[in-house]
């Protein structure tokens, strides 16, 4: 989308914003299927006592539909936080373990539990 503002006294317009729609969506409440929700799908209908699972990023990819460049090699794609994938895996109880980013072997270890989200969540703001 793009938002188009006029400049006073004159019939020039000026771009003040252009919003980009984000192609990796989170599994929403309505149900609206979102990109990461293959990855929580499977981690959701795992047996309850399993409480890890490790993943290579073939299998994530395909559950994903592919993943971008920076999940292959940016540790901080992985965070537990609020990004979209991040999110999409808190919302089914799981989430990356402590050291479970593992580039060499090409694998993510998942862990049960919720944990990440953002600063201000983990403080009670949001």
């Amino acid at each position: 989308m793009v938002e188009v503002a006029w400049l006073p006294g004159s019939r020039s317009s000026v771009v003040v914003a252009v919003k980009q729609r984000q192609t990796a969506t989170v599994r929403r409440d309505d149900g609206a299927v979102g990109r990461y929700d293959g990855l929580a799908s499977y981690l959701d209908g795992l047996p309850a006592d399993e409480l890890s699972v490790t993943l290579t990023l073939r299998q994530i990819s395909d559950f994903v539909g592919g993943l971008p460049d920076t999940a292959y090699r940016l540790r901080q794609f992985w965070a537990n936080d609020s990004k979209v994938q991040g999110r999409a895996v808190r919302s089914v109880g799981w989430h990356v373990a402590e050291r479970g980013v593992d580039f060499n072997a090409q694998t993510i270890t998942f862990a049960r539990g919720r944990v990440g989200g953002t600063r201000a969540r983990r403080l009670g703001w949001e």
